[in-house]
């Protein structure tokens, strides 16, 4: 059970902390490596769509930088999410991928996608321990096959 300081998971500062998790800093970045130090413990254990389970900072940077070599850009539209206390977020989002040599004008593939994140709190920030992410990727992976990614 996490012991989770309740001004971290008001509304307001879940808001940030996802604009921020998602922002320029965050995914939108595609630097894995920061996005996985600023976002995840040290154990994290993330189940990623039908892809097997992976456990730790080092195996999940190596496999947000496989997805991430392939892309020019990704962005998340999170409309609502839910905290349900001690620690766990729900949070759809709207995904848009945009493979690399794509037009960023007409080629961003737009996916939904629904997390789960069990959070806990390290030097004053969120971090997330465990995240359970449930998409059908398959337009993805598929465009990246034909431009010769995968």
């Amino acid at each position: 059970m996490a012991n989770i300081n309740p001004d971290l998971v008001t509304k307001a500062a879940l808001r940030a902390w996802l604009n921020e998790v998602h922002g320029p800093n965050g995914t939108a970045s595609l630097d894995a490596k920061r996005v996985v130090e600023d976002t995840f413990t040290d154990d994290i254990e993330l189940r990623y769509g039908n892809y097997p389970p992976v456990t730790g900072k080092e195996t999940v940077t190596g496999f947000f930088e496989m997805q991430y070599r392939a892309l020019d850009g990704m962005t998340h539209e999170v409309p609502e999410f839910d905290f349900i206390a001690p620690d766990k977020l729900y949070q759809p989002a709207r995904v848009g991928w945009l493979v690399k040599g794509d037009d960023p004008d007409k080629d961003w593939i737009m996916i939904q996608a629904m997390s789960t994140f069990w959070l806990t709190e390290e030097d004053s920030k969120l971090k997330i321990r465990k995240a359970e992410i449930v998409l059908d990727a398959n337009a993805v992976v598929e465009r990246m096959k034909t431009k010769g990614w995968m």
